[in-house]
């Protein structure tokens, strides 16, 4: 029985046909049909046939036709494409309006790059004219995007000028024939447009404004947006490694309550403190601009200072943050000092002094940096008044501030030398040097052979010695008159005495006063006789 059951199931499936051979229903489209053995499988028309036909069938004069091949045309999806793009250039009025519709259900980029495929290239009046307008609207899409507004307003333009102009070099592009080039281009722009929104987004999400122009976001923006402008990868990945340094350092607090609001007080506090820097590190991308030049010129890693910068953004620990930082800090310096001496290459001790604060970049040794700059600064006022010579006392006293300069362990340590060194380098350009008289020749033997530091009361002696120099100066005593000489010697520097130069500031000032019309006059002579009455109670 089970065996008879059996073979009256077969019989019910399976029907021979009109011409005896089985016969399966087989729906349209169906590929998956079961052919009897021994039979031929039916012809089947390939894919391009098919769209072919239906787009034939959109210009038939039956209406029903139209409506089901243009129905058949949009469930083939983007197989349809090539077809529906040839449709472009002939046909009726509705046939072209059809195939616009169809077209118009499918993204840009879908149909952007059937106009140059090299196995297939589509072209013709209608299929530029299609692809401008789509390109247009692609481009508005873009334009109009939130937070792009931002971009435009960077640009000093507005979206309406900006696709303007992007447009008319697409139908520069055009003209020549090069429709495919064109299209690539809005495409690359609208996704430009794109990046700009999704950075200034993240941005948003990690609490950083760009309405502030001196914060960190605006600037961050701008070097985005100059990228874009000059079609530079580099600023755009620096501006997004920038962005994903601070992300990474969010995350690292953990996405409890506690930690987000810990993890969004430490961007801020990372972003702004790194600000400056931030906007020394975007204007290095201009090669040809000064900063970048004295760098290369001094063999400073411009890449090695940006990768820098952007670890220490994301650095676990602060200290480590603060001293990756600092890298970039030390070569800002540097360049400002090197822009304020353009001579110093001239220098021996200047070239010294340079080469220290090169070597602090690399370990991010800001302290020494800092010495270095200061005397730096110190040693190009002497040479900016033509002081500094091959040999002398300037050239000792700039020596002996380039070894504190670079052996000192920091500031601290080294400001009694530059304080020192500043007010001898005060007298040497007011004309006071060893061998003159008044000069305080023990303190400088002290300064200079490295006898101890100087003390307070020692360096206010020299400032007030230089003061009471300069008034001489100014009131046209020549230097080597007698007179002068003596009043200098008598206030005898080397003791440091204050009551001494306190009495020795109100006699000057008296004799500024009964002596005015002299004063005025710069009449050193008379003026010098006056100084006469001050050695009765203090000689030289």
């Amino acid at each position: 029985m089970p065996f008879l059951f059996t073979w009256i199931l077969v019989a019910a499936l399976v029907v021979p046909d009109g011409d005896g051979m089985p016969r399966r229903d087989v729906a349209a489209g169906d590929s998956e049909a079961v052919v009897a053995p021994g039979t031929v499988a039916p012809h089947r028309p390939s894919l391009d046939v098919v769209a072919e036909g239906l787009v034939r069938g959109m210009d038939s004069p039956d209406f029903a036709e139209r409506r089901r091949a243009t129905r058949r045309l949009a469930e083939l999806g983007s197989a349809a494409l090539p077809h529906l793009m040839g449709a472009l250039n002939s046909g009726s009025d509705e046939l072209r309006a059809r195939a616009r519709g169809l077209l118009d259900g499918h993204a840009f980029e879908s149909i952007a790059g059937l106009h140059a495929a090299p196995e297939n290239p589509i072209d013709g009046e209608g299929v530029r004219r299609y692809l401008r307008e789509r390109a247009r609207r692609h481009l508005d899409e873009a334009c109009r995007a939130e937070r792009v507004g931002r971009l435009f307003a960077i640009w000093n333009t507005d979206s309406g000028k900006f696709a303007k102009a992007e447009l008319a070099r697409f139908d520069d592009h055009a003209a020549r024939g090069a429709v495919g080039e064109a299209v690539d281009e809005i495409r690359a722009t609208a996704a430009r447009l794109d990046g700009f929104r999704r950075l200034a987004g993240r941005l948003e999400a990690l609490r950083l404004s760009a309405d502030t122009i001196d914060g960190p976001a605006h600037a961050i923006l701008t070097l985005h947006a100059a990228g874009i402008q000059a079609g530079s990868t580099d600023r755009i990945e620096f501006a997004d490694q920038y962005v994903s340094a601070l992300e990474s350092l969010a995350r690292a607090y953990g996405s409890t309550v506690e930690g987000v609001r810990a993890g969004r007080r430490e961007v801020g506090h990372r972003a702004s403190w790194s600000s400056g820097a931030l906007r020394f590190q975007a204007g290095l991308f201009e090669g040809g601009a000064e900063p970048s030049m004295i760098l290369d010129r001094l063999a400073v890693s411009r890449a090695a200072l940006r990768t820098g910068f952007i670890d220490a953004l994301s650095a676990p620990r602060s200290d480590r943050f603060a001293l990756d930082v600092g890298k970039t800090h030390i070569a800002e310096m540097l360049v400002d000092a090197v822009r304020s001496w353009p001579e110093a290459d001239q220098s021996p001790i200047a070239v010294r002094l340079i080469d220290g604060v090169v070597r602090a970049i690399p370990t991010g040794d800001k302290p020494r940096a800092i010495c270095c700059l200061d005397a730096i600064r110190a040693c190009r006022a002497l040479w900016v008044a033509k002081s500094e010579t091959s040999s002398g006392s300037e050239r000792e006293l700039i020596e002996r501030l380039a070894d504190r300069a670079i052996h000192a362990a920091s500031p601290r340590e080294f400001h009694p030398s530059l304080s020192a060194h500043d007010r001898f380098a005060s007298l040497f350009l007011l004309g006071l040097r060893p061998g003159s008289a008044g000069f305080p020749e023990r303190l400088y033997a002290k300064h200079i052979n490295g006898d101890g530091e100087l003390s307070d009361a020692q360096r206010l002696a020299l400032e007030r010695m230089a003061r009471v120099v300069e008034r001489l100066g100014r009131w046209g005593i020549p230097r080597d008159d007698a007179g002068a000489s003596a009043f200098l010697r008598s206030l005898r520097a080397d003791d440091a005495d204050a009551d001494l130069f306190r009495d020795a500031a109100a006699f000057l000032d008296q004799v500024e006063t009964s002596h005015r019309a002299a004063v005025e006059a710069h009449d050193g002579n008379t003026l010098a006789e006056a100084l006469g009455t001050w050695h009765a109670n203090h000689p030289p």
